[in-house]
């Protein structure tokens, strides 16, 4: 008789294949889930952190949070350069970037939620505005939106502006967007999407320094911004 040797076949070979090629489809999701769930967690951290540096830069100035972005003169949107002046140099710093340029946020990253675009983030000291896009939404930009497209005058509700203000206004936050070109709805800046990359909703920091979640279907439009008039910006929180 004729010993069989010893190995797989190819029929064999193909059907492991298959079922490692079925696990990983399975598997893909929740991994990717996790890691979003571990982004959204240092995310919350960043800002909690730059909650309490708010905090302590108020209580050496006065009681007054860091100097806003002005003048608001670019038409720019509420993320970018944290700077007081867009055009002439020196581009001091405001806002957020006063929290690192002080020493209270020890690093620049802080600014920026770990699950952001990448390919916008550039960890720069100089200030800079074509250096500083996709940060977390913030004071300085809250304030100097007041005066220029939140035409329902939503934010000084909203918003706060010094530690004395309502606990539960907002200090900071994640990018929660909808924008829209020529009226039709595409994908915009987001920090947090789903796997079917739509938004997922954002960590949001509020002035008693707490940072809670809030997931898109909960979440309320709240007003648009827009440069040229054809693609807005709808913010949502």
């Amino acid at each position: 008789m004729k010993r069989r040797e010893s190995g797989f076949t190819l029929v064999e070979l193909l059907v492991v294949i298959g079922i490692i090629a079925v696990l990983i489809a399975i598997l893909m999701p929740v991994l990717s889930q996790a890691r979003e769930h571990a982004r959204r967690t240092v995310c919350a951290s960043n800002l909690r952190q730059q909650g309490m540096c708010f905090w302590m830069y108020a209580q050496e100035h006065k009681g007054a949070y860091p100097t806003p972005v002005t003048p608001f003169s670019r038409g720019d949107w509420p993320f970018g350069a944290m700077v007081v002046n867009y055009v002439a140099p020196p581009n001091l710093p405001a806002g957020q970037a006063l929290l690192v340029n002080y020493g209270y946020l020890t690093d620049a990253r802080l600014l920026y939620c770990p699950s952001g675009d990448e390919n916008w983030v550039s960890y720069q000291s100089n200030w800079n505005p074509n250096d500083w896009v996709q940060t977390y939404v913030g004071y300085p930009c809250w304030e100097g939106y007041r005066s220029t497209q939140d035409s329902a005058n939503v934010l000084p509700g909203l918003v706060a502006d010094s530690p004395i203000d309502s606990s539960d206004r907002l200090l900071a936050g994640d990018l929660i967007t909808v924008a829209r070109n020529n009226g039709t709805q595409v994908l915009g800046p987001n920090n947090h999407y789903r796997h079917d990359q739509t938004p997922a909703g954002g960590n949001l920091l509020y002035n008693d320094g707490s940072v809670r979640w809030l997931d898109m279907t909960l979440t309320k439009y709240r007003f648009s911004m827009t440069g040229d008039g054809i693609y807005y910006i709808d913010f949502h929180f």
